[in-house]
Order: C-alpha cells, then structure tokens, then sequence
C-alpha cells in the first residue's frame, strides 16, 4: 500500500517527509514472506493514507471548490469510525500527562489543524454534527507508525516486529485499535493525544468565537466562508433555457432581503441576475411573496450547474458583493490569530486571549506554523453552496434544432445549430419511423458521434437508417448536451435476509435517501428482479461468502440485461451483521460488462464502498456507444450453455467486458476468447472474454462489439496457448418487426394482458421479452410465449414501472416496439415465491401471506387439519409438487388477497 504524500503548490504536506521515510525503512526490514503481513503493513498505513487524502481534499475546499466540498463530506462519511476512538482514547487522559513529553512525529500539525478547519467548513454548511474529530481520530490511529518511526529502523528487527504484524493481521482494525490501546503506557504517544486534544478544542471552540474575532462582524455561524445563502429547495423548471424565467422556490420562514441571483457551474464564471431598481419592473428578478417564489431570467450564458442568493450594494466602480467582503475581514483576522510571530505564542496556545506563558511544546507550532496561503482571501463574488435543492440544469450548452438535407435512399447529410459549444455529442436522432444511428465519414457506426463544432456554427455528419430511408424534414435531439456536476446513477436494491430461525431483516429504506443526499441519482429497484436480489439465506458473514458471490452474479445479469444502467454503479445493500448495526460491516465489489461496477456491502459500509469507487474512476464518461452481441449464459468445463443472444447499441469501451478472464485446470492458465468471424468465414478480430469464476458454472455476461460484416461469433477456451471451441453463434438470414399493440391492466384485480404481431422475413422463431422502463433503464421482466399474439400477464408480481415495450430477436437481430402513450403503472404489492440458497422457500412480502400445497392449504402441523395455517415468510420447500401463495393486506374483518404466484416444487440439487 504504497503511496505518495501530497505535497500543496506552496510545498505544504500534513505527513513530514523524513519521518515518513523512515518508517518506510522499518516496515521494508519486514520480509513479506505471508500475505498476512502484507495485510499488516497496509493496516498501519492505511490512516496515514486517509490523513493525507483528507489534506488534498481541503487544500481544495479552502480555495472554495464547491465540488471538492462534496468530495470531503463523502470522505467524512467513510472514515467516521475514527470518532469513536478518538473519544475512547481522550477517556484515558488525566492531568499527569505531560505535554513536553512529545516533541515531533510523521504529522505536520498545522496541516492538521487547516484540515480541521476545512471539515469545520464542511459540516456548517452540510449540517454535519460531532465531525470534527474524525480527522484526529485518524491522527490518533497514526499511533503504530508513530511509535515505529520514534523506536527506527536499528531499535525494532524484523522478527521483532513480526508478532506485532501478526497480531494486527488477524484482528484488522479491531487489532489496531488494540495496539493503540496498548500504547497507554506511552509517555510520548499519551502527550501526542493530549496535544491533539487540545487543537481539537482550540478549533471547535475557540478558534472562531467571538471573543477571538473581536471586530468581525460575520462570525463561522454566519458565513464565514462568504458563500451566498441557498434558501432554495426547488427551481421549476430545473431545465430552463437561457433568456426563459426560472422560480426559485424559497424554504418558508425565511426572510428575503436579497438583491441578487447567482448562475454557478464547475470550471465556469458565475453569471449574476441583479434586481432592477424599479419595484413594478419584472422583466428578470422579481419577488412572489404569496407562494415564497423568486422569478428570475436565465443569463444568455448560463451553463449547467447551480444557484444561489446574495446582496449586493452599490460601489465606486461596481457594486460590492456583501458576503464577499464580510468574509474577507473575517479571513484577515483569521490570518492574524494563526500567523506566528515573535511576541505572541502560536495557535493553540493563543487562545484564548491572555493565556500564561507560552510552553516548551509550543516549539512544535513554531516548526510547523499552520499553512495560512491555503486560506486566501476571496477574490471573486460569492458563490452558493452545491447542496441538491439548488441544482439547475438548463442554460448553455443546447442543440437549438437539427435538419436532414441532402438525402437520399441509403444516407443523408444532417446540420445542427448549437449555443454554447465547442464540443457536441449526438446520442441518437429520433424520427417516427424510430432511431437512426450517425456515422463519421470514415469512423465505424456509433451511437455516440463526437464531432467538432464552432461557438454557434454549423455542424455536418452522414446519417444512415437502419430499414428505411429518412422521410420527415426535422429531427431533434432526444438529450441536452454539455457539462454536468459530478453526479453519478445508483441501481439499489435491499434483499430481505431470513436467518435461521425464520427471522427476516432488510437495510433500512433511508439507504436511497442517504445516497441522493450525496448527490447520486438513485434507481430505487427493477419492476422484476431474481431471487438473488430479492431475498437471501442469513446470516452473510462477510464477501467471500457464496452468497455475496451469488448477489453479484445476480447484479452482473440485470444490467446486462437492462439498458440504460452501463455508467451505473448495481449495488444490493444488506443489513448490518448485527441488529443494533454496530459491527463493522464489510463490502466486495468488482467491474461488470454493462455497468461501472457491482456490488454487495453492508449498510455501515455504504460510504466507504462509494469513496472506494470514486477514487477507481466513477466520474469517468460513458463510453462511445456502438453496435455489441449481447451474449448471457454460463460455462462449466468445455460445455457453454446459452441463455439469450441478441445485438444491441449499447456503450462499450476496451476492456468494459469485466476484470477477469482467466481461470486454472489442472495447474495450466485458462483463459477465454471471443473470435468474430466475416461472411467468407475469415477470423476478423479476438478479443478477451471476462468470466465470472466466483461460482459454478461460471456466467458469461459479455457485450462483444460488432458491424455489418460479422456474420459468426465464436467462444474459446485456450490452455496453454491451444484454444479450443466451447460454442458458436451464427447470424440468421432475415430480420424481425414485431408492433406492440396493447397492454390492460385492472389496479384493482392486479390482472394485465399484452397484445402484440410479429413477423420476419425468414419466418425465424422468436423469442420475446417484455421490457419494462423505470427511470432511464429498460429491464426484461417477462418472457412472452413465441406461438401466440396476446397472454395474460403476472401483473401481480411486477412492480411499478413508467413504460412498456417488446423485444422480438431471432438469436441475434433484434426488433423493437414500445407501446405508443403508454400510461405509468404503479404496484406496491408486488411480491413472488422466491428460492432460497439453503433450499427453502421465501417471499419479500411483508403483510400476510397463505401458502397451499397442491391446493390444501398449509398447517403448522402438516399431520392435523385443524391445527392453525402456516403464516410465515419463509418454509422448508416440500418434496414436489405445486406451490401457491397468496399475499394481501390487513382490514378490520381480517385480510384480503391482493396478488398470489404458483411455483412448481421437485427436487434439486446444487
């Protein structure tokens, strides 16, 4: 767990360079002979990796980067154990420790200390309580490295230190909070905690009270930070375009006295909205105190980002932002408490003013003064905090219109005009006739075109359709293009776990509000999902379990099988191991073919899973979308077994098919191949294929990209640099339409039909998927008979969902139909007869439930009919035969059935 200290642009570093050096010298004395010393190692320097990252974060925070706010509070949230122990060792203090006794370490106090003050900023402005002693309590967890840097590499040999290694290995945080429980004993460790104790009450309490801020007139409670006030919980429309007005919805209660309105976005100047001088003007800022509605105008260069409110007043040569010049007051004399000079003690020490003489330990501030540049005044106007509410996504850049000229049979010239764009990406162009795909001139069919374009040119590329020609003058753009904030897409799901004993948990339902509180676009469920994601045999004790792996096979199938979700990080959230969730959790995650990453982590560990994947590339962009064979299924030995083929447009990048492609048999390296095959039978590309060995048989959940001329797609085991053949798929002649011609559903019954015709050139056999839309993923919910044009649907154990279509594919071409002005439908009843790992027989359902047996309704004991029926969640799955059960909801005379399912029992092994 190597890493390099960050070092500011003035050279500043909160982990002293020598020092850290030198405990690199004592752990290298270490042979890692056994993984668990590696483990070990990386525990001890795993909080000084954490220090450091929360450095970098705040050097960016104090030069007010809005962005790196959220970045910190989310490393606040995944590190905020360290407050307990930060509390548990300040217990132990007492007046006989002796300050003096410490002199220098691996931390550079005063970085220490601009770190504290940047959480201090976060947590006001985030509402965030009791924060501020996770840093020093990750700087008390440095207390290992710490004492191995002041023993050096000649006081504490390898063999000695191994049995300290060992034990930290075994026990992980738990054995390093043991050490450091160990270390009471410690004259010099005791001073160091005794130190941080008292900066950790310098900053809380002292360092921006009033009493130290004589004179300033906006104190920390205010605005220190001189960020303008978001008093704003809705802009209506979020999306509105430049020259258009826009309500900020004010949170009732408080006072408006602003004169001005703030446009922010990330890499971008702010555009301001002043209010006109004449009251009865209402042109572009105006105030509805009837309904708390500020209108204002959009700026014509307004850009994707968020907004806010300030008060101005007018100046000699411009009007004088307020807040920015309150702040800068306060920072100057913030400059003052902390600069160190040489007639008055450094901070900590003064403060509170008139403190005794200045103490030898002092000499440890003077060495190590707090970095007071990372705290500039402010030079530009005021910007609001980026908190949620206040998010706006209109302004520049936008497409304005497309039009298709020069067409012909097979291909057209499209031009479009943009506002505010030095780049444009075209996701899809959609006509009535359905999506046609852009080409380059010379570039492979793509999805996503990315081309060039002036400030407010003209814009040119070939367009060609797929089954017919382009008839209709105009087009638009199906999605607004330009920059956006750091926001990425969460698929949740919350399987209900059964213990033993029968009893049922499930993570809370704030998990998806915790999330679209960090700012993350929440997909809140499927309207179908498999067993593995809706139920689960518990405890799961950690992620190597079979169970975690089966969640994430589980995961791995529903975004491959759901477009719209590839960017999206597919994460199944399971109760904390205990009931009171005070253990420590743990979290497994990994890449996957059509998602950024799945994931299974327990509710303690959702943060830390989320910073985890932050830091491995989640902001990245989406990848250019091209043509891909989907291929689902899974492989055991040199036998594949296919599931479901179909091509696709769907985002894919090199490398985007998983992290694992190999395998072992026999001690010989495996690995897996997708070869592609033209017309003539000629191999033209192979590429990697990723197989999920977790369990067996290993799935297959690829997106091989494709074009025209491949006609053949074949799957290769090679061992030892022979590759032999596991299966091959070959494109049928012809191509399918299918029209999706109605859909009922009776709220009421929870009963629902579907109506569909289909055909195809070759007269191929079909198969058909119901997809259904929640949010911006399409999902396969139903598999349809291939023999008939309309069936009754399982409405009942669908959930809600926003639209309907069909898929039709002859084992690789596709045909699409979405039902045209389809209606939401909403199901909170949804539920099934799930499987269970260990065998038995579950349903997520919470209400009552009734469970029959080949008709005969279900007892206690099996034995006598009058005994009372089985009313639980979970049963030991019988023998064989037919299953039924029967959910519904309490009334005053009992309960009524609102859905019921059949399942057909025998049995199996796995």
């Amino acid at each position: 767990m190597r890493f390099t200290p960050h070092v500011t642009t003035h050279g500043d570093r909160v982990l002293l360079t020598p020092a850290f050096e030198r405990l690199l010298l004592v752990l290298e004395g270490v042979e890692p002979k056994e993984t668990s010393l590696s483990v070990a190692v990386r525990g001890i320097l795993r909080p000084l990796q954490q220090l450091d990252e929360g450095f970098r974060l705040a050097e960016a925070v104090l030069g007010d980067d809005h962005i790196a706010m959220h970045h910190l509070r989310l490393f606040l949230a995944a590190n905020s154990d360290w407050e307990a122990l930060f509390d548990a060792m300040v217990a132990t203090l007492d007046d006989s420790v002796d300050l003096n006794h410490y002199g220098s370490g691996l931390i550079h106090e005063g970085a220490l200390i601009a770190l504290a003050i940047a959480v201090h900023r976060v947590a006001k402005t985030f509402g965030l309580p009791g924060v501020l002693k996770i840093p020093f309590g990750i700087a008390i967890a440095c207390g290992v490295a710490e004492s191995l840097v002041r023993l050096g590499p000649d006081a504490l040999r390898g063999p000695q230190l191994e049995p300290l290694l060992r034990s930290l290995a075994h026990e992980g945080d738990g054995g390093l909070k043991g050490l450091l429980s160990g270390l009471i004993s410690d004259r010099a460790e005791r001073a160091r905690w005794k130190l941080l104790h008292m900066v950790y009450r310098a900053v809380a309490q002292g360092l921006f009270s009033q009493a130290c801020l004589d004179g300033v007139k906006e104190a920390w409670d205010s605005a220190w930070a001189g960020d303008a006030v978001s008093a704003i919980d809705a802009v209506l429309p979020i999306d509105a375009e430049p020259d258009h007005m826009v309500r900020f919805h004010i949170v009732p209660g408080d006072d408006f006295d602003f004169n001005r309105a703030i446009f922010a976005s990330p890499g971008h100047e702010s555009r301001f909205v002043s209010k006109p001088q004449d009251p009865d003007n209402k042109d572009r800022f105006w105030w509805d105190p009837s309904n708390n509605d500020l209108h204002v105008k959009v700026p014509k260069s307004a850009t994707w980002g968020w907004v806010g409110l300030t008060r101005v007043k007018p100046g000699a040569n411009r009007p004088i932002d307020e807040y920015r010049q309150a702040t800068n007051a306060f920072r100057r004399k913030l400059h003052e408490l902390l600069a160190v000079s040489d007639d008055a003690p450094p901070f900590p020490f003064n403060i509170p003013p008139g403190a005794n003489d200045e103490p030898p330990v002092a000499s440890v501030f003077r060495r190590h003064p707090v970095p007071i540049h990372l705290l500039p005044t402010k030079a530009a106007d005021s910007v609001p905090p980026f908190l949620g509410p206040n998010r706006f996504h209109g302004g520049l850049p936008r497409v304005s219109h497309l039009t298709f000229i020069d067409r012909s049979e097979t291909a057209a010239t499209a031009s479009w005009d943009t506002a505010g764009a030095d780049r444009v990406k075209v996701e899809r162009v959609q006509q009535p006739e359905g999506t046609v795909e852009l080409l380059e001139d010379t570039g492979p069919p793509c999805g996503r075109l990315t081309v060039e374009a002036d400030w407010n040119g003209e814009v040119r590329v070939r367009v060609t359709p797929y089954r017919a020609a382009l008839e209709g003058e105009e087009a638009e753009i199906s999605t607004r293009v330009g920059p956006r904030p750091v926001h990425q897409a969460v698929v949740l799901f919350r399987p209900v776990v059964f213990h033993s004993d029968n009893t049922r948990h499930q993570a809370a339902e704030g998990v998806s509000q915790r999330l679209r509180g960090l700012e993350f676009d929440v997909v809140d469920g499927l309207p179908w999902v498999s067993d593995e994601l809706a139920v689960a045999a518990g405890p799961i004790a950690d992620g190597h379990d079979s169970r975690a792996a089966a969640i994430l096979d589980g995961l791995r199938r529903a975004a491959l099988v759901s477009p719209g979700g590839e960017s999206a990080l597919w994460v199944a959230v399971l109760p904390d191991p205990d009931s009171n969730g005070d253990g420590a959790g743990w979290y497994r995650w990994s890449p996957a073919t059509a998602a950024f990453a799945v994931a299974v982590t327990t509710e303690r560990q959702l943060e830390t899973l989320v910073r985890e994947l932050l830091h491995a590339g989640w902001a990245r962009d989406v990848p250019l979308t091209r043509r891909c064979l989907r291929v689902l299924g899974t492989v055991s030995g040199s036998r594949l077994q296919i599931e479901s083929v179909r091509e696709e447009a769907r985002p894919w990048a090199p490398g985007s098919n998983g992290d694992r492609a190999s395998d072992s048999d026999a001690g010989e390296p495996v690995s897996f191949e997708w070869h592609l095959f033209d017309g003539r039978g000629s191999r033209v590309a192979t590429l990697p294929a990723a197989i999920s060995h977790d369990r067996s048989p290993s799935l297959v959940s690829a997106l091989v990209p494709i074009d025209p001329n491949t006609h053949a797609v074949e799957l290769r085991r090679v061992i030892a640099h022979h590759s032999v053949p596991l299966h091959t798929i070959y494109r049928p002649v012809g191509a399918p339409a299918i029209t999706f011609n109605a859909l009922t559903y009776d709220s009421g019954a929870h009963t629902g039909a579907a109506a569909w015709a289909y055909e195809h050139t070759n007269a191929s056999m079909p198969t058909l998927v119901l997809e259904l839309l929640r949010g911006p993923i399409w999902t396969a919910a139903v598999e349809l008979p291939p023999c008939v044009v309309e069936v009754a649907l399982p409405m009942q154990r669908l959930g809600s969902f926003d639209s309907a279509r069909i898929s039709a594919c002859d084992g690789w071409n596709q045909a699409i139909a979405e039902l045209p002005d389809a209606d939401p439908i909403s199901n909170d009843s949804a539920a099934a007869i799930r499987r269970l790992d260990d065998g038995r027989i579950a349903t997520e359902w919470e209400g009552p439930v009734r469970w029959y047996l080949n008709g005969e309704l279900m007892r206690v004991n099996p034995d006598d009919p009058a005994s009372a029926p089985l009313l639980t969640a979970v049963i030991d799955a019988p023998p064989e035969g037919v299953l039924r059960l029967a959910w519904g909801e309490r009334t005053q005379g009992g309960w009524k059935v609102v859905g019921t399912d059949t399942l057909r029992v025998t049995r199996r092994y796995r």
